[in-house]
């Protein structure tokens, strides 16, 4: 499958996470929001709320509320993190690439369970509730012994 096939099928209702097996585009497809997480360093919840919050540029309010439901409504808000003077057209697809993605909250079962509970919800948002609908999608990419 290619990017603009994942990007088809986040964006309707196939797979919103995706196995890279080429290096990440060194520029985003057209009208793409693409940022890249190191899952090496997202080993617990707070973690993994400092490398989403950095990657897409939450808000220093953020900190104040450091806690899922605060997490999952930033998720649902990169359109405007994105594009905060909406000066841009909105962008077509949201796509977070997890880097060694074998390492991704390996020892925190619950908390990796509920992150990936929630991605169909992220894409369920842009896809069906969000002011322009878009693609949301997870990448996964790790060294090819892994």
């Amino acid at each position: 499958m290619t990017l603009e096939e994942f990007l088809q099928a986040a964006a309707g209702h196939g797979p919103c996470v995706g196995l890279l097996l080429t290096p990440a585009p060194s520029t985003p497809p057209d009208g793409v929001e693409f940022r890249s997480v190191d899952a090496q360093r997202v080993t617990t919840l707070d973690a993994l709320f400092d490398a989403f919050a950095g990657a897409w540029n939450f808000p220093a309010s953020f900190t104040r509320y450091r806690n899922r439901d605060a997490f999952n409504d930033w998720i649902r808000d990169l359109d405007n993190l994105t594009n905060p003077s909406l000066s841009d057209p909105p962008a077509r697809a949201y796509i977070t690439e997890l880097r060694n993605a074998h390492l991704f909250l390996a020892q925190q079962d619950e908390i990796f369970y509920w992150f990936a509970s929630e991605l169909s919800m992220y894409r369920e948002f842009y896809r069906d509730g969000a002011e322009s609908p878009a693609a949301f999608g997870l990448l996964l990419s790790a060294p090819a012994n892994r």
